[in-house]
């Protein structure tokens, strides 16, 4: 849960995959694999990671990765399976522990938002690694034994952590862990669905032909929305064309669409093959005529001083046209 409670605060969604299916189908259609907690691994997951990371993937794997198999039987090495060679880093020792630190001893495009000195939790296990290849440390623990080990497979890249980053995230918080993990989306080159302001949480609901962004704003205070979506791709189109400028008081939500070949149902409403925009429709709703493409109905009265709430009873509903 560490990765994910570090990203969820930034609009940064995440997939949860089994190692089972990872060893079944492989790995496709991302470019950035966190392997928490490895400590058991089939040894054809092993392979297709290696896989991954041969055909351009990044991945960072935690402490003891591949250290047994799936029936319990340990590897000779760690990481295990011949991961040891995909990460350019081999376990020398391994001492127990219930908290630890890992000290950062130089910038690197791996951890681009950590600076040299920085400290980072870790917990559980204390492994320390000694880089093979081209594999070069960059953070070692507080006895100065090597913690942290980035290296090149292939196309791709790996990082190789000796201890529990993201578990130590889930208990402490850590502003630097938080760092750690956003740092390396940067790394793979992974983009940001969504630029909010703090605060802001923005979801997509997304079908065949349409996508809606809820923004919504939990705080205690009125803030302003300040949302804006990534690069646009024909895949993923963008459903917030341009910022969504007005504030959004606490506990308040608002939604903004796209859809193509939508009819403009009243003014502010639906607009032909664009999105919203900078204007968050009175009311949200397709035409009747439309067919059988299913969206979310809600209305969102416009108050006097240019915000919008959502009405008691106003929920979230599916209509869907007629055909």
């Amino acid at each position: 849960m560490g990765p994910y409670r570090a990203l969820f605060g930034q609009n940064i969604p995440i997939d949860y995959v089994h190692a089972d299916d990872v060893g079944e189908s492989g790995i496709s259609g991302y470019k950035l694999l966190y392997v928490p907690y490895p400590i058991m691994m089939g040894e054809r997951t092993a392979q297709a990671v290696a896989r991954f990371v041969e055909q351009g993937g990044y991945v960072v794997a935690e402490a003891r990765a591949g250290w047994n198999d799936a029936r319990g039987y340990a590897t000779p090495t760690i990481p295990g399976f011949g991961l040891d060679q995909v990460f350019g880093a081999r376990e020398t020792v391994v001492t127990p522990v219930q908290r630890t630190a890992l000290v950062v001893k130089s910038k690197n495009a791996a951890i681009p938002l950590l600076d040299e000195g920085a400290r980072l939790p870790g917990m559980i296990y204390q492994e320390a690694v000694e880089p093979l290849g081209g594999g070069q440390v960059i953070a070692s623990f507080l006895d100065g034994s090597p913690a942290m080990v980035v290296s090149s497979h292939g196309k791709g890249k790996t990082l190789y952590v000796g201890s529990y980053l993201s578990l130590a995230y889930e208990r402490t918080k850590d502003s630097q862990s938080q760092g750690f993990f956003q740092g390396l989306l940067d790394w793979a080159g992974v983009e940001r669905p969504v630029s909010a302001s703090p605060g802001i949480e923005v979801r997509s609901l997304e079908g065949s032909n349409y996508k809606l962004e809820f923004v919504l704003n939990g705080a205690e205070k009125e803030v302003p929305a300040g949302c804006g979506c990534g690069r646009r791709s024909r895949r993923r189109p963008s459903a917030i064309s341009s910022p969504v400028k007005p504030c959004l008081t606490a506990g308040m939500a608002a939604v903004s669409c796209s859809r193509n070949r939508c009819r403009r149902k009243a003014p502010g409403s639906w607009r032909s093959g664009k999105g919203v925009g900078n204007d968050i429709p009175s009311v949200l709703a397709a035409p009747r005529g439309a067919r059988g493409r299913p969206i979310l109905h809600s209305d969102f009265p416009r108050r006097r001083s240019g915000k919008y709430r959502l009405d008691p009873g106003h929920g979230f509903r599916s209509v869907r046209g007629r055909g």
